[in-house]
């Protein structure tokens, strides 16, 4: 039964933007061009483009879904039990769910090794583990406003603090690293941006979080706008990286965007990744918060669980991942699982529920 979403609880259209982005910009960030040089070198920026240009289709998708039904509260969840009943529709509606608390927890694990290796490589996690799983349930549990406003000042230490940081860098820069200009194929630019992609998942949480956004018809606007600042951001950093470290170091280089910052001086401050990681712990926690929020509301919607109840369970889950995904192999194919997981619900299944949408919709006409 569709019940109308209170006004109290949803927020402004443009709040979707810090929200998208927020969920976008991930601790991949930290180390996303590694993995973009593997298959298309210093040409890899064409496929920064691509991937981005994906998603703003994908994000057209999302809307052209949420929006074919009349009623305000439309999320995935009730399209899901009403195109393919209440089993299958329950079953897909918990894999949804599992994919936003897995895409959780692997910025979670990221986040804490990139803890461990740059500022406490002797400290046991555990008790860094508990204080944040404690943030995390606060903010989550405060409800959809809490989150959009951490993301709103987690978005705001991005532009306060990496940008400027990653600006100054340019006197050490190379520009003749870049050279020569399209020198790889076509295949390796597509290889290149099937590894970009994962790192813009995340947009996604707008299939649930879509009837709390005020004036939904013209949010548009808003969540594809901050998928352009997204391709800013990276291409920035992405950039920056490439001139700095050449096609050798930056793929021997683990952290390239965190070793490139580290050598940032000022007085009295000379560890600055120091500082770095530490704001960047208000963005992990807003993009963490997103996906719970989205997690712990499905399981709401789908089998009437409670959404406290279920992010308890879903953090004990995180305790239980962390002693599982214990070294960086680990983590990498844990990210890798999850990066072609979002792929295959991104780019496969909401493209095919665009489909059931028009064929539905011309069926009850």
């Amino acid at each position: 039964m569709h019940q109308q979403i209170n006004k109290k609880f949803t927020v402004s259209p443009y709040l979707l933007s810090f929200i998208i982005y927020s969920s976008v910009i991930d601790a991949g960030m930290m180390y996303f061009q590694r993995d973009l040089v593997q298959d298309a070198g210093y040409d890899a920026w064409l496929s920064i483009l691509i991937a981005a240009a994906t998603v703003h289709l994908i994000i057209w998708m999302m809307y052209k879904i949420l929006s074919s039904s009349n009623q305000a509260d439309t999320t995935i969840v009730s399209i899901n039990r009403r195109y393919f009943g209440k089993i299958v529709g329950t079953g897909f509606n918990l894999a949804i769910a599992l994919y936003f608390s897995f895409g959780a927890f692997c910025t979670f694990r990221t986040y804490l090794e990139v803890v461990q290796v740059w500022i406490f490589p002797y400290m046991q996690m555990m008790p860094l583990t508990l204080v944040a799983l404690v943030l995390i349930y606060y903010t989550v549990s405060g409800g959809f406003r809490t989150v959009t406003g951490l993301s709103f000042w987690a978005t705001c230490s991005i532009f306060l603090f990496i940008a400027p940081l990653t600006l100054m860098v340019i006197p050490y820069l190379h520009p003749q690293n870049m050279l020569p200009v399209f020198n790889h194929s076509t295949v390796q630019i597509l290889k290149s941006t099937e590894t970009m992609f994962p790192h813009f998942l995340g947009f996604e949480v707008l299939l649930v979080m879509y009837p709390f956004i005020e004036q939904q018809a013209k949010s548009q606007k808003w969540a594809q706008l901050s998928i352009v600042i997204a391709i800013g951001m990276y291409m920035l950093v992405a950039l920056v990286a490439f001139m700095y470290y050449s096609e050798g170091q930056i793929i021997h280089t683990i952290w390239p965007t965190l070793n490139m910052i580290s050598i940032v001086e000022f007085p009295l401050m000379q560890r600055v990744e120091y500082i770095i990681i530490s704001i960047w712990f208000v963005k992990m926690l807003a993009n963490i918060s997103l996906g719970l929020w989205s997690a712990t509301h499905s399981l709401k919607l789908s089998i009437r669980a409670n959404p406290r109840i279920s992010l308890i369970i879903i953090l004990v889950l995180f305790i239980a991942g962390q002693l599982i995904v214990k070294d960086h192999e680990r983590l990498q194919l844990t990210n890798s699982f999850y990066g072609l997981t979002g792929i295959y619900f991104t780019a496969v299944f909401i493209p095919v529920m665009l489909i059931v949408t028009r064929f539905k919709r011309k069926g009850s006409q």
